[in-house]
Order: structure tokens, then sequence, then C-alpha cells
């Protein structure tokens, strides 16, 4: 399916109206109040909403296609919820906006970056999954530097950015392929040889 879908669990500066106004929408929690803002309309509503008061679970209501409602004990997050939902549908894209305030919530969704194939965003940072193989990473406005981390261990090479490697191990904890730059706004080469690897842009 050709169809590329937008889920917004919390608040940014993005524009979502000029960004994203063809994309399937999907509201999350709070991130139903950012589609509403945008003057966006919602195509699927999800959550607990314990974060929402009664007047705002209304107006979401009143603004959503469709709203499924899960209770607030439950085995998954109401953003993995999401992007399971979106992953159903066989989209093209799925790009998952939520901030990076609380380190934990960071550090899951980044999680599920590596887990769904889908495109993490916030005001600072834009986050892939690259495929095994070679994996040309273009050079994107607004962000000064690349990084390339793996939960797992990855081998790769890195040629065309300020900082090259060759055979190069990468792991959640290594951090020698972090803080790279774009040379002449261009972009750069990464070949995958094993592991997951995960592309960072960063302010």
């Amino acid at each position: 399916m050709n169809e590329k879908i937008l889920i917004v669990c919390s608040k940014s500066h993005i524009d979502l109206a000029r960004e994203y106004k063809d994309y399937y929408k999907i509201g999350v929690e709070r991130g139903c109040l950012d589609l509403i803002k945008a003057g966006l309309p919602i195509n699927y509503a999800v959550g607990d909403f314990d974060s929402v008061s009664e007047d705002e679970f209304k107006e979401i209501e009143a603004y959503s296609d469709e709203l499924v409602r899960f209770p607030a004990a439950k085995d998954l997050i109401d953003g993995e919820i999401a992007i399971q939902y979106a992953v159903s549908r066989k989209p093209q894209e799925v790009v998952f906006i939520a901030d990076g305030s609380r380190i934990d919530m960071t550090i899951a969704a980044v999680g599920l970056v590596a887990e769904y194939d889908v495109i993490l965003r916030n005001d600072d940072n834009y986050c892939y999954l690259l495929k095994e193989g070679n994996n040309f990473v273009p050079y994107k406005e607004g962000y000064k530097y690349i990084s390339f981390l793996s939960f797992d261990k990855s081998l790769v090479n890195i040629r065309g950015f300020l900082y090259n490697a060759e055979n190069l191990a990468v792991s959640w904890k290594s951090v020698n392929a972090t803080s790279n730059e774009f040379v002449d706004k261009v972009g750069g080469n990464v070949e995958v040889f094993s592991g997951q690897t995960l592309a960072f842009y960063c302010n």
C-alpha cells in the first residue's frame, strides 16, 4: 500500500499541517490535541486517555473518525499499540512523533524504531533504521549532527562524512559513531554488514 501514516504522541513545534497533510493520522493521548491544534482530522485516536481532562476527551471524540480506548493497566504502552495498528495497515511509511523529555520513554521510543522500522521525530531529533547493505544517508536541513547506534551490535563502513571508518563495530554502549557531521550538506554512505543500525539526526 502507498499509504503513509503519521502517529502523534506528544506536542511539538513541527508544522504538521505542512509536512503531513496527506498522511493517515493517528493521535495518541495528548498527541490528539496537537493534531486538533494543527487543524487536522484524526483518522484514528487511541490510548487510555488518562492524561487528558473530560472536556479534552470529548473534543478528541468529536474530531476523531474512530476512537479506541484502552484501560490504563495494559501490557503495551499507548505508542506501541498505535504503531502495531499502523503497521497492520501495511503502509509505505510510518512517522512517529514523540518528545524526548523523559529518558526512559525516549529509550522506549528508539526501541520501537528498531522493532517496527518506523521513523521517530521530535523537535530536536530524527531517527530511523538503516537497511542491511549500502545506505545513502542524505543531509537534512536543520540538523547539525548525525550519529549511528545499535541495540545489539552491528558492523559498518561509514564514508562521505566528516569522520569515516571501515569495519567499525557499533553498539548501544559505544560512542565511536556518534556526533558525526555532514560535509557540504550532501550526505554520506553507511554500509551495514550485520546487526540493526540506527541513524540519528540531531541538533
